[in-house]
């Protein structure tokens, strides 16, 4: 039985994370556990998503704040006991740390509209069109072979017009059931958790 719970290092090592970031999230009340202190995935991401700021700017601002009372606390030393700052480094960085946040919400949202089933999965779409593109070809020319004896006995224009038209119906047939199967695929597609 597939389970929706894992461990938090499972979890760390699936989202790419440190496991000192998954206990502070869960401290914070950004990951949804359960008794046994596991981390139950699907609740997990929808709580990601909700209380990600998604936005730079809100990024941006945060770290301002942050920076802003850092340089308030620090204002009262004098500047020879603070020792030299790289200002270029410490902006790159935290540039950096403001894109890869940004990053991480953008894909817990995209979490969330894949659990909500709103995403599937474009190559296994792209995949299954060019399977039945092959399929629906090979349907097609088969016609000729199918045919060929009967429409070599027959003389009657009609007849040859009714039995090429029933074979061309048959192999559209084949191909609308083929593509109807697909549809219902992507319908019924559930994904496993990361």
């Amino acid at each position: 039985m597939e389970t929706n719970a894992i461990t938090k290092a499972e979890f760390a090592r699936s989202k790419g994370l440190n496991r000192s970031t998954v206990t502070r999230w869960v401290a914070a009340g950004r990951l949804v556990v359960d008794e046994q202190g596991n981390v139950l995935v699907t609740e997990s991401e929808l709580r990601l998503a909700e209380t990600a700021d998604a936005s730079r700017h809100g990024v941006v601002e945060r770290h301002a704040r942050e920076r802003s009372k850092k340089i308030v606390g620090a204002a009262t030393k004098p500047d020879s006991d603070r020792g030299p700052r790289d200002h270029a480094s410490y902006g790159k960085r935290l540039k950096e740390s403001a894109r890869r946040e940004a990053a991480m919400a953008e894909l817990a949202e995209m979490e969330v509209a894949r659990v909500k089933g709103l995403l599937i999965d474009r190559v296994g779409v792209e995949r299954a069109l060019v399977d039945n593109q092959i399929a629906a070809r090979q349907a097609l020319e088969r016609i000729p072979n199918d045919l060929a004896l009967l429409l070599g006995a027959e003389n009657d224009p009609e007849k040859i017009r009714g039995m090429l038209k029933q074979a061309i119906e048959k192999a559209c047939h084949q191909v609308a059931d083929m593509h109807q199967a697909m549809a219902d695929t992507l319908k019924a597609v559930k994904y496993d958790q990361p």
